[in-house]
């Protein structure tokens, strides 16, 4: 039953693996110029023949080298390393710059570039499981289903808690690397609700809580 309801949840109309990977959409609304510049897009040059980061071919293409998945993390990651702590004003793309109070400004920018950098290895380490160049374990699906459960805001979200054994002993490594793949592809197709600025802000808030304390 748990199961059926991930599966009404992650289904959006008109979604299709191919599409997501920037790949021609077929339907009645398609024309053949949106076909031509989404496989225009698809295609990956000599000089980039796979995502910089995590190396793969399958999505599309967009700056410098990196595909769809990694380039708004890789772009954050820029910003950010122009920022000036000192200065919120310097801040560009931020929300909250020039907000903030000066003494939280080195705990939030440091949160906002680890946040970052830490979905750009997570992309890059999936790719590598899903590869076969990581071993998967029942532990692994585990994490990807629970964390499923909390982003379509699943009530029972503990349902899967313990069955990282039994995943291990059931499925072959191929197996578990085919149910990998499909958990994967379901949290690209909707990504983490909450900004990476909100988020930052929640971190460096408990950062800058702990310095005071061992301040007194």
């Amino acid at each position: 039953m748990l199961t059926g309801n991930l599966l009404k949840r992650v289904q959006a109309p008109g979604a299709s693996s191919r599409c997501r990977r920037g790949g021609p959409q077929q339907g009645p609304h398609s024309s053949r110029s949106q076909m031509k510049v989404s496989y225009r897009r698809r295609i990956w040059s000599e000089g980039f023949p796979r995502c910089v980061n995590c190396g793969s071919s399958g999505y599309a293409r967009r700056g410098r080298g990196f595909c769809e998945r990694c380039f708004p993390w890789a772009e954050r990651l820029r910003l950010i390393k122009t920022w000036n702590v000192r200065d919120s004003r310097t801040w560009k793309g931020c929300p909250y710059s020039g907000i903030l109070s000066p003494d939280v400004n080195e705990e939030y920018v440091d949160a906002c570039r680890e946040l970052c950098e830490r979905e750009l290895y997570v992309l890059k380490l999936n790719e590598e499981r899903c590869r076969g160049e990581q071993s998967i374990d029942g532990l692994d699906i585990e994490y990807e289903l629970s964390a499923l459960c909390l982003l379509l805001k699943i009530r029972n979200r503990d349902h899967f808690h313990g069955w990282a054994t039994t995943l291990s002993h059931t499925l072959d490594p191929t197996a578990r690397r085919l149910v990998y793949r499909c958990l994967s592809d379901l949290m690209t197709l909707h990504p983490r609700r909450g900004s990476v600025w909100v988020r930052a802000l929640h971190v460096s808030h408990t950062r800058y809580l702990a310095r005071v304390q061992r301040r007194r």
